[in-house]
């Protein structure tokens, strides 16, 4: 399984979808360094930092509501810190 396929993890297909799109999103901006930050007060559902303001430009993926883009962006943060294989495991369908 290579880094950003989602579909051996635990997650339903809809949201191995949002995730999948936010991972493209992420690694063609080059913010995986940058997702590792706290996004401040408010979380990333109501930030105004720029780098998410980019990531959501990016998304092709057009049913998020507030909620399921914050936990898309809590999931990809997760991600960054863990790296991809400690990430997997983690999640990865028993």
């Amino acid at each position: 399984m290579s880094a950003g396929d989602f579909t051996l993890t635990k997650f339903d297909a809809h949201s191995q979808e949002m995730l999948t799109d936010a991972y493209k999103a992420i690694t063609k901006l080059e913010l995986w360094e940058t997702m590792k930050e706290d996004p401040g007060e408010g979380g990333f559902m109501f930030s105004d930092h720029e780098f998410i303001k980019k990531i959501s430009a990016n998304l092709e993926y057009g049913g998020h509501s507030g909620s399921s883009f914050g936990w898309t962006m809590r999931i990809m943060q997760r991600l960054a810190l863990e790296g991809w294989d400690t990430f997997l495991a983690n999640v990865k369908k028993a």
